[in-house]
């Protein structure tokens, strides 16, 4: 029954996105506190995740937050990832709260490899949105150095990175080729939007 209403939620979210879902989508979050549901870290996560989707930002992170709050306080890497979401989502947006969360997971990181990896990517892509050339290079650095060590991890930032640092070295044509012909899925089609947008601030401010 609860695995059931979770779901339905989920397909609500997905398929209505009127105040009148959003009303139903909240009245069976109610639903399921009366029932004694023990997985909202979880469901607020994936409620979270439906809005980053239809890039509505503000809505999405006021679910990872509640995922966060919702989240057992002995579950460190659940915390991590949550911590990173948060840090991924603000990145080109609000890039000092989002230096803010992914400060949060920093020690922790070292010892997870493919969080240390999504750290040092989050790392690089604030000082590019923030057009901080000095920090990018060594956020960069430590990125490819760390990558280097790690062949085994997905490299899922390695392309997005080296796109940053083209439009710093100011090969902005070949930053934006490379972003249009980029088939990388990690990136939503909104992320790839974000940065083109900032290449080309960085064009308009030579």
């Amino acid at each position: 029954f609860r695995s059931s209403i979770a779901a339905d939620l989920a397909l609500l979210v997905e398929k209505d996105t009127s105040v009148a879902g959003r009303a139903r989508t909240n009245a069976m979050l109610e639903e399921m506190k009366e029932e004694g549901y023990d997985g909202y870290s979880h469901v607020y996560l994936a409620l979270g995740t439906i809005y980053e989707s239809r890039g509505n930002y503000r809505i999405a992170r006021y679910y990872f937050e509640k995922s966060i709050y919702n989240l057992p306080s002995d579950d460190k890497v659940g915390r991590m990832s949550l911590y990173s979401r948060m840090a991924y989502l603000l990145m080109f947006h609000n890039p000092v709260d989002a230096k803010i969360w992914n400060d949060k997971y920093q020690e922790e990181s070292k010892s997870y490899p493919p969080y240390r990896q999504i750290y040092l990517f989050i790392n690089c892509m604030i000082d590019f949105t923030v057009n901080n050339k000095h920090d990018f290079e060594q956020a960069f650095k430590d990125y490819r150095e760390y990558m280097s060590e790690h062949s085994d991890l997905d490299h899922f930032g390695d392309d997005m990175v080296e796109i940053a640092q083209l439009a710093f070295n100011e090969k902005y044509e070949v930053a934006l080729s490379k972003l249009n012909k980029s088939k990388n899925a990690s990136f939503s089609d909104l992320n790839k939007y974000d940065i083109k947008i900032i290449i080309y601030k960085m064009m308009g401010n030579r």
